[in-house]
């Protein structure tokens, strides 16, 4: 049955490959050209996993040549072959994590290229190269994980999402071959601190960037420590809509409305430079995509194509090629 804007998750391609994983968490292997289907996994067969309340959320993780997710049950995370969906490495699931809403995010940490992901259970951090776990980072979370983790940059994570769970900034570090992931800084409960209820934060300029509360769907500005900087109270709330970071512009979507904003991501305040009615909702939750001065949107029934490009810098594209466009 639909079940708040079904689905919530983003394809991954590569111009010749399409990979999505459906509500039910079945991944589809299919042809960028006529979307026919090369390979598919059922998920809950291939790996025990168990389809998340509220279904699926997570985005699957093109890397080069490799196909990553998080599946939960007897695998925490894998590498496919991208041509045909058999494993590079599985790393076993000893903590019995479950699949969550969650996407894998890749990121290097002292020269260590790792992917990170996030359960009820805290995050944890896979060796990139040989699937090997290197860190786990116990942290309490309530009924789902909707975010990703956010990497701060010098081996801080950010970590947050709903349901009155806490934001934290993890500290990763190693010794040797012993890594450890420690608690760096703690913000307070959402009654007086900031969390994120759906969509990934953003960091930008040195400051992260998201709709999240103490006051429900806020756009907020935070220090890289989590101080709250500057919100959106007097001006707009999004409740927990989508958003993206495009040529120095946020595009925003209202959650209930599907009202579209689009700010100033250079300004020191709220700033908004336009907004137009788009989609009528509910649950405009999806994350927005940008593929080349394009932008997709969608709530339950539709999905919706904008031209946010440059008109000059598309005719002067267009003029230096030798044919025709």
């Amino acid at each position: 049955r639909p079940n708040h804007a079904i689905t919530r998750s983003v394809p991954a391609t590569d111009g010749a490959f399409v990979f999505s994983i459906d509500p039910k968490c079945e991944l589809h292997c299919l042809d960028a050209r006529d979307g026919s289907l090369i390979w598919k996994k059922f998920l809950p067969i291939a790996y025990d996993s168990q389809i998340p309340p509220w279904y699926n959320g997570q985005c699957p993780l093109l890397d080069g040549q490799q196909l990553i997710i998080a599946p939960g049950g007897r695998v925490l995370m894998t590498a496919l072959q991208k041509t045909t969906g058999e494993p590079v490495w599985e790393t076993p699931n000893a903590a019995g994590h479950l699949m969550s809403h969650a996407s894998i995010m890749p990121l290097e940490t002292d020269g260590v290229r790792q992917y990170a992901y996030v359960t009820l259970k805290g995050a944890v951090g896979v060796a990139a190269a040989e699937g090997r776990l290197l860190w786990e980072f116990p942290w309490q979370f309530n009924t789902a994980v909707p975010t990703t983790p956010l990497p701060l940059g010098e081996g801080k994570l950010l970590l947050t999402s709903g349901y009155h769970a806490r934001t934290v900034v993890c500290q990763i570090s190693r010794t040797g071959d012993v890594w450890k992931a420690e608690e760096a800084v703690s913000l307070p409960p959402p009654t007086k601190g900031w969390n994120a209820e759906v969509q990934t934060p953003i960091v930008h300029r040195g400051y992260i960037f998201g709709v999240g509360k103490k006051q429900r769907g806020l756009w907020t500005c935070l220090s890289m420590e989590g101080e709250e900087l500057w919100n959106s109270s007097r001006q707009a709330a999004f409740g927990m809509g989508g958003y993206v970071l495009a040529d120095g512009k946020f595009f925003v979507l209202e959650g209930r409305t599907g009202t579209l904003r689009m700010l100033d991501a250079s300004a020191d305040a709220y700033r908004e430079l336009a907004a137009a009615s788009v989609l009528e909702g509910p649950d405009v939750w999806a994350p927005p995509v940008v593929s080349r001065g394009k932008l997709l949107i969608r709530d339950l029934p539709k999905l919706i194509c904008l031209d946010i490009g440059d008109p000059n810098k598309t005719e002067s594209a267009l003029a230096g090629r030798a044919g025709p466009p």
